[in-house]
């Protein structure tokens, strides 16, 4: 166990949490002190076209799911273009999911690097803000925005705004 061999090391995890159904998924998800949670869409459609899963997924399920851990952090990635999630963030149905997982924060994103997918681009500052002041109004988790000045779009001659690797190194 990582508490035998490094006393006092917090772990966390970030996942997309589609295996909720899976008890023993849930019950891993429960040995880490922080679990950070990817929720891009307040309805099915839009997470589908975002996170393309292989399997389907209940997102009111995986809510209630999430809500029986003590605290969650959601992270969401605000992206345009190809796919636009920003109206289905702003949704109803997005904050009922936050809510239903108990969520103690919100964490609001955009992409930094060249994409998976072409056509998939990163939100504005100004509208990470926007998203994060319509969230605030309808949730009681605090909303934080992340954002670093990237460009509107990716030129393959660019290279991505941020190398993030050097960051999260890990040695054994």
């Amino acid at each position: 166990r990582v508490s035998e061999l490094c006393p006092g090391v917090r772990l966390a995890i970030f996942t997309d949490a589609v295996p909720y159904s899976n008890d023993s998924f849930m019950q891993a998800l429960g040995l880490f002190d922080q679990r950070l949670i990817k929720l891009d869409a307040g309805d099915a459609d839009t997470f589908c076209a975002v996170n393309k899963p292989r399997n389907g997924v209940c997102l009111d399920d995986m809510a209630v799911a999430l809500g029986t851990l003590d605290g969650i952090t959601i992270q969401t990635m605000l992206i345009t273009g190809l796919v636009d999630n920003r109206q289905s963030v702003m949704s109803d149905g997005y904050a009922r999911l936050v809510e239903r997982a108990g969520a103690t924060e919100v964490q609001l994103c955009t992409i930094d690097k060249r994409p998976a997918y072409d056509g998939v681009l990163p939100v504005t500052e100004e509208e990470l803000l926007d998203v994060a002041e319509a969230l605030r109004a309808k949730i009681a988790a605090p909303v934080n925005v992340y954002y670093q000045d990237c460009p509107s779009a990716f030129p393959i001659d660019t290279p991505p705004c941020a190398d993030l690797s050097r960051d999260v190194s890990v040695s054994t």
